[in-house]
């Protein structure tokens, strides 16, 4: 591949033509010098160099669309891993979300002078509300509150991903230990990975 990358640019250099590469493939190819760099590759990464010379221009339009997101660079070096726990963390996360979103007492929660602010409107189909908590004294007192409920809510009707939690159902123990602060040191304990994603 980098014979044919260099035998395409000499082929411009001799036409006098000109090859267009967006700045993220680019970047990439910078990235791969380094990456082969760090795994000892020398040679593969001399070859590369030699395209790294040649003269490169970026041309930038006033456009915003250059700054979306799926025109950034994305490169990781090596292989991927997953999330400790990445798909129940995420469920824990939606689920509470639905509960902020949805539960009337936690509405109520919410609602008080100088706690948080909310989008009007109803529920967003396929999403939550937009939902801001204001820091402050009032947020403080209703902290415990809210805590309390939404645990509470989640032990009682937990949806399907999280159905584990019906095992603690009664017991209290486990929802103080949902409500409270986790010890760092408590954080890859399995048999309560379901606790330890709320």
């Amino acid at each position: 591949r980098i014979a044919l990358l260099g035998q395409a640019l000499r082929h411009c250099q001799a036409d006098r033509g000109v090859l267009l590469v967006t700045p993220e493939h680019r970047m990439s190819l910078q990235l791969k010098s380094h990456e082969w760099r760090h795994d000892g590759q020398h040679g593969l990464r001399g070859r590369l160099r030699g395209l790294e010379q040649v003269p490169m221009y970026d041309f930038l339009d006033e456009c915003d669309e250059i700054l979306r997101h799926r025109f950034s660079l994305v490169y990781a070096v090596g292989a991927t891993l997953p999330l400790s726990d990445g798909p129940l963390r995420w469920c824990t996360a939606q689920a509470i979300l639905r509960i902020l979103d949805q539960d009337s007492v936690v509405g109520q929660l919410l609602d008080r002078e100088g706690v948080a602010v909310r989008a009007p409107g109803r529920e967003v189909a396929e999403g939550f509300r937009g939902l801001r908590l204001q820091d402050g004294p009032a947020l403080e007192a209703v902290k415990p509150l809210l805590y309390r409920r939404v645990v509470d809510v989640l032990f009682a009707d937990p949806p399907y991903e999280l159905q584990d939690l019906r095992v603690y159902t009664g017991d209290t123990h486990a929802r103080r230990f949902a409500i409270e602060p986790v010890p760092s040191q408590m954080q890859d304990q399995q048999p309560h990975a379901a606790l330890l994603a709320l």
